[in-house]
């Protein structure tokens, strides 16, 4: 089964991702963003990137999949402001992963 990737948030940091052939959606409040990320789920997508403003939202589905095997979320910057909260959820994985935290 081929599983597709999606990129979820505010139109002005997703919208170029569509170029490199993700499908993307555009969330302009938690409510929405909450509902589309639970479509997306039922429909087979391996792949989330999600903003990390959009995540700070929904941490409660977000948190849901943290140990499934997909969907697989990935915390983007948001081109508003950045807390960096992706990078921290990288950094927690590769040190679940190896034991410790070698980035």
């Amino acid at each position: 089964m081929q599983y597709k990737i999606a990129i979820v948030g505010e139109k002005d940091t997703v919208y170029a991702f569509g170029m490199l052939g993700m499908n993307v959606f555009y969330t302009t409040d938690a409510k929405q963003g909450r509902q589309v990320v639970k479509d997306i789920i039922k429909d087979d997508y391996g792949v989330i990137f999600i903003t990390e403003n959009l995540a700070q939202q929904i941490p409660d589905i977000i948190k849901k999949y943290d140990d499934e095997f997909m969907p697989a979320f990935i915390l983007i910057p948001s081109d508003y402001d950045s807390e960096s909260i992706g990078l921290q959820r990288v950094q927690e994985n590769v040190q679940k992963a190896v034991g410790q935290n070698i980035l």
